[in-house]
C-alpha cells in the first residue's frame, strides 16, 4: 500500500469514526410500519415576535392511506370508524406539552386525493373517497411570543393518524417528531437559508390570521382532485447541458489534453476516408458515453430505492460523511494526492480500426484520463446521491457526451487539431478551479450536517466546534505520522511522532468529550427543572444555567431571589475555561446548588445581544464577567475580580451578596 493510498484510507474511515464515537446516533424521522413521518422548520432560526411554519411530511408506502383531516368529508358508513389525520402538541404527562413562547395559528392539511378502501357496506368490493397518500405535507402555522427565550430551542410535534390500505387497517399512531429552531432577537432579518424550499411550495402564506382555531386548517380541501405532476423532470434537461459543459472542461485537464491528438490521429490513421472517420468516430464517442453511463447507473440505483431526504439529509453522520468524501475528491484534484491506474490499464491494446475497437478505443480514453478527473467522478457520486435518478442519468450522461464531443467533430476535421492548446498553467488552473468547486459542493453538505446534528441534539451546541478542531487535529496527525515514515531515515521520530499523534488526538478527544457532556448533562437537567418548575408553572428552577433574556432577569429580580450572572461568548476560550475549571466544580457547585439562587448564562456572542446593555449598565465591557445579585429587589450587584480567580473569590463574592447557603425555592412569576 503506497503512501497516498494509506492517507485516503486513514482520513476516509478514521476520521468519521472519530465524529461518530463522540455523539448518538439520531432518530430525524419516525419509521414506525406503512407511514414515516417528519417534521421541518421553514428556516433554521425565527427572530422574537415572528412566525414560524412547520411542513409535517407523511409519507405512505404504497398501497396505503391514511384519513384526512376532519373537515375533509367522508360518506357516513366510512365516517363511523375512520380515526381522522390531526397535527398538534404532545399531551401526555411524560411529554411536553406546547412551548409557552409559542402560539399555534392553525394547521393547513393537504389537498386530499381520491383513493379506493373497502365499502363497510358490502354493496361494493371498494369505494372512492378523499384520503392522504404518497407524500402528504401538512404546515403548522406558529407565532413566536415576544419574549421567547433566545437560542436553540426544541419541542415536539405530534401526528396522530392510522394507516390502512385497500383490505385492513393499523392500529392508531400518535408519532411524535422533535423539532429544532433557533431562536433569536426580535427585529433580526438574518434567518439563514431556507430548509428545503420544494417542502414548502403548496404552503399558502396569504392564510396567516385568518382566525381558524388550532388544528383547523384555512386552505380550501373541497376538491379532491389530484395536483398537477410535478414539473422537477424538465429540469433534467438543464442539468445535462451542465453536465455536458463539465464533461467538455474535463478535456482541459492535464491528464486528458495531451492526448487528445493522439487518439484522434490514431483514429484517422485507420479510418483512411471522412465517411469512415464520422463512423468510428461515433462509436468511439458512444464508448466515452458508456463509461460515464455506467459510472451513474449505480448511485442513480441508489437514489431510486432510497429517499434522499431521509437517507442522506436525515442522518446527520450520513450527510458529514458525504461532505467529508467530496472535501477530499477536492483536495486531491488540486493536487494534494494522486491516483495511480494499475500499469496493466496502459498495456491494453485497443486498435481503432473496427466500430468494436473504436468503442473501447472510447472507453480506454475516458478510463486513462481518472488521475486528473476521477476526483470529479467520487465527488459527483457522493453528491449526487441527493438527486432523484433520472436527474443523476442526465448529469452523468451529459458528462460522457461533453467529453466525448470533441472527439467526434476532430475525427472528421482532423485539422483542427492546431487549434488544441497545449498543457501548461491554464490546464492547472482548470483542476484547482474544479478542486474548488467541489470543496464548495462539500461545505454545503458539512452545513447541512451540523443542521441536522444541532437539531438533533440541540446540546451538542456548545462543543460542536471543539470536535471541528479535534477531526482536524486527527487529519493533522494522521499526515504527520504517513509523511514521518516516509522521510524518516532514523527509528526514533518513527517512534516519537506516533506517540505524540496519539497524545494529541487523545487530548483535544477528551476535552470536546468533556464539553459535550458537560452540556448535555445541563440541558437534560434544565428540561428535567423545567417540567416542575418552568414556564408552565409560574416557577423559575435554580440549580441549572437558565439562558438570559431581560424580561426573566426582571422578574427573578422582582420576586426577590438571588442570581448569579454568567456573561460569556461562544468565541471567548477564557470564559468556558474558567466556568469548566470553577464555576461547575466543587466547592462553589456545591455553594451554589445549596442555595436558593438562579444561575443565568448571559450570552454575548453576538454584538447585538441583548446581553451587552446589561454589561455596560454594570460598568463592564467585555466578558467573562461574573456578577452577583443578592436577596432583595434593592440588592446592589456584587462583580467578580476574574483576575486571579479562585474558588474562594466566588464564596467571598456570594458572601458579600448576603446569598444565603441554603433557603427554600420561592416562586416567580414569568
Amino acid at each position: 500500500m503506497t503512501l497516498n493510498t494509506l492517507f485516503r484510507v486513514l482520513v476516509a474511515t478514521v476520521a468519521p469514526a472519530f465524529l461518530a464515537a463522540a455523539l448518538f446516533a439520531p432518530v430525524a424521522w419516525a419509521d414506525e410500519g406503512p407511514v414515516a413521518v417528519r417534521a421541518v422548520a421553514q428556516y433554521p432560526s425565527v427572530a422574537q415576535g415572528g412566525k414560524l411554519v412547520i411542513a409535517v411530511e407523511m409519507d405512505h408506502k404504497e398501497h396505503y392511506h391514511t384519513w384526512p383531516a376532519k373537515e375533509v368529508k367522508l360518506p357516513e358508513s366510512i365516517e363511523e370508524f375512520a380515526i381522522r389525520t390531526e397535527i398538534g402538541f404532545p399531551k401526555g404527562k411524560d411529554e411536553p406539552a406546547m412551548p409557552s413562547w409559542i402560539v399555534l395559528d392553525g394547521v393547513q392539511y393537504p389537498v386530499a386525493k381520491s383513493g379506493k378502501v373497502a365499502d363497510p357496506t358490502g354493496a361494493k368490493p371498494t369505494v372512492e373517497v378523499p384520503l392522504y397518500s404518497g407524500k402528504a405535507v401538512s404546515f403548522m402555522r406558529l407565532e413566536v411570543k415576544p419574549d421567547a427565550p433566545l437560542g436553540m430551542q426544541t419541542f415536539g410535534v405530534v401526528v396522530s393518524f392510522q394507516s390502512c390500505n385497500e383490505e385492513t387497517c393499523t392500529a392508531p399512531q400518535d408519532v411524535t417528531i422533535v423539532v429544532g429552531v433557533r431562536v433569536v432577537a426580535k427585529g433580526t432579518t438574518e434567518l439563514g437559508a431556507a430548509n428545503e424550499k420544494s417542502l414548502f411550495e403548496k404552503y399558502d402564506a396569504t392564510k396567516w390570521g385568518a382566525g381558524a382555531p388550532p388544528g383547523i386548517s384555512v386552505k380550501p380541501v373541497e376538491n379532491s382532485v389530484p395536483p398537477p405532476p410535478s414539473t422537477s423532470r424538465s429540469n433534467a434537461l438543464i442539468l445535462f447541458l451542465f453536465g455536458a459543459i463539465g464533461g467538455f472542461v474535463l478535456n482541459l485537464t492535464p491528464c486528458v489534453l495531451p492526448v487528445i491528438p493522439i487518439k484522434v490521429l490514431t483514429l484517422s490513421k485507420h479510418a483512411g476516408s471522412k465517411g469512415r472517420a464520422l463512423i468510428l468516430g461515433i462509436w468511439m464517442a458512444l464508448g466515452v458515453v458508456s463509461f460515464w453511463t455506467l459510472a451513474g447507473i449505480p448511485m442513480a440505483f441508489v437514489s431510486a430505492s432510497l429517499d434522499p431526504s431521509r437517507f442522506i439529509f436525515g442522518i446527520w453522520w450520513v450527510t458529514l460523511s458525504i461532505s467529508l468524501i467530496i472535501a477530499i475528491m477536492g483536495m486531491g484534484i488540486m493536487g494534494l494526492f494522486t491516483i495511480t491506474l494499475p500499469q496493466s490499464v496502459y498495456t491494453v491494446d485497443a486498435k481503432a480500426d473496427s466500430p468494436g475497437g473504436s468503442f473501447l478505443f472510447g472507453v480506454l480514453t475516458a478510463v486513462l484520463g481518472l488521475p486528473c478527473f476521477g476526483f470529479v467522478v467520487g465527488g459527483l457520486l457522493a453528491g449526487a446521491s441527493t438527486l432523484p435518478w433520472y436527474a443523476i442519468m442526465a448529469v452523468f450522461v451529459g458528462m460522457g457526451v461533453g467529453m466525448a464531443a470533441p472527439y467526434l467533430v476532430l475525427a472528421v476535421y482532423p485539422q483542427l487539431l492546431r487549434f488544441i492548446p497545449r498543457t501548461g498553467p491554464a490546464s492547472e488552473l482548470v483542476k484547482q478551479v474544479m478542486g474548488l468547486l467541489l470543496l464548495a459542493a462539500a461545505a454545503y453538505f458539512a452545513t447541512a450536517g451540523i443542521k441536522a446534528v444541532l437539531s438533533d441534539f440541540p446540546y451538542v451546541e456548545g462543543s460542536i466546534a471543539w470536535w471541528a478542531v479535534a477531526f482536524f487535529v486527527a487529519v493533522a496527525c494522521v499526515w504527520m505520522v504517513a509523511r514521518t515514515f516516509q522521510i524518516a531515515k532514523s527509528l526514533w521520530p518513527k517512534v516519537f511522532f506516533p506517540f505524540l499523534a496519539i497524545i494529541m488526538v487523545l487530548g483535544i478527544g477528551v476535552f470536546a468529550q468533556g464539553k459535550f457532556r458537560d452540556d448535555r448533562d445541563n440541558y437534560l437537567a434544565l428540561r428535567s427543572a423545567m417540567k416542575s418548575a418552568g414556564p408552565a408553572s409560574g416557577t423559575v428552577p435554580s440549580g441549572v444555567w437558565l439562558p438570559y433574556t431581560p424580561e426573566l432577569f426582571a422578574a427573578v429580580r422582582d420576586s426577590g431571589r438571588s442570581v448569579f450572572l454568567d456573561f460569556t461568548a461562544d468565541w471567548c476560550i477564557n470564559c468556558k475555561a474558567l466556568k469548566s475549571l470553577l464555576l461547575v466544580q466543587n466547592p462553589v457547585l456545591a455553594r451554589l446548588k445549596s442555595s436558593d439562587i438562579v444561575l443565568m448564562e448571559v450570552d454575548c456572542t453576538s454584538t447585538r445581544a441583548s446581553g451587552w446593555d446589561l454589561l455596560k449598565h454594570l460598568g463592564r465591557t467585555g466578558v467573562p464577567t461574573w456578577v452577583v445579585y443578592g436577596p432583595g429587589k434593592d440588592a446592589q450587584p456584587v462583580v467578580l475580580d476574574l483576575t486571579t480567580p479562585t474558588h474562594q473569590t466566588i464564596l467571598d463574592a456570594l458572601d458579600r451578596a448576603a446569598v444565603p447557603a441554603t433557603g427554600s425555592p420561592v416562586t416567580s412569576s414569568r
